[in-house]
């Protein structure tokens, strides 16, 4: 990879960024930032945003930052995945990214297991595989730019490549370079960057890009930057009561 620049990716562990940090992002030429929107937790499988996205993607989007978002899926039935596909279609639908959009996989570690935490780390890959392709379908047939994150060694162990092959990779490999064979645009290379740098208290996960996914984006009309449908207005006879016309606005 001939990388082009930095990419961060934050959620509620980075807090809710002030201005001083956005300003900070800005002047380092971030090339994006990927905000976790949210996750299915493996207690009760509900779909939850982080509670830090809509903060933080304001910000970052009103400053003219690059932003792209990651869903921590739970998907190890069909059911689940059709429940994260809701989700992500009505939360993604209401914003403009500039980023991709990734499904994030990857094994859970909690203190207290789950039964549905057992259940993702045991899932079948060849199951689990399925489901995350069913949700980046999903997303790509409404015009969404959809990737995949997960570390080196989960591609091609705990997830099958050929099922994936049509989406976007974002790798994690925290080592000097990216030993990954297949394709992808985006190294996650490090979760220890100096988050002070970027006016972040404590660390924070660093990437790097070889693509321009703005400008790739807005000219494919991707991710909300789609033609808009006129709204039509009906107008309302005044003698009848009745509707009888309807205008563009």
């Amino acid at each position: 990879m001939k990388s082009i620049g930095k990419v961060l990716d934050i959620s509620f562990v980075q807090g809710k960024l002030t201005q001083d940090a956005v300003n900070k992002i800005k002047a380092e030429n971030i090339r994006g930032v990927i905000i976790r929107i949210g996750f299915t937790g493996y207690g009760e499988l509900a779909t939850t945003m982080d509670t830090c996205f809509e903060h933080n993607y304001k910000l970052l989007h009103d400053a003219g930052i690059p932003c792209g978002a990651y869903y921590f899926t739970l998907a190890y039935t069909e059911a689940i995945a059709d429940k994260e596909i809701l989700f992500l279609k009505a939360e993604l639908s209401k914003k403009k990214f500039e980023m991709p959009i990734y499904i994030d996989v990857e094994d859970i570690h909690p203190n207290k297991p789950t039964v549905h935490s057992k259940a993702w780390n045991n899932c079948n890959a060849s199951v689990r595989t399925a489901n995350v392709a069913k949700i980046c379908k999903a997303l790509n047939d409404e015009k969404y730019y959809v990737g995949v994150y997960a570390s080196k060694s989960y591609f091609g162990s705990k997830l099958l490549e050929s099922p994936l092959k049509a989406y976007d990779k974002w790798v994690a490999q925290y080592y000097v370079t990216c030993t990954y064979k297949g394709s992808y645009h985006l190294w996650q290379r490090t979760s220890s960057g100096n988050g002070a740098l970027y006016g972040i208290i404590g660390r924070v996960d660093i990437s790097e890009t070889d693509l321009d996914f703005p400008s790739i984006i807005k000219k494919n009309e991707l991710n909300g930057y789609g033609a808009k449908v006129e709204e039509k207005k009906e107008v309302v006879c005044p003698i009848t009561g009745k509707v009888c016309a309807s205008l563009s606005s």
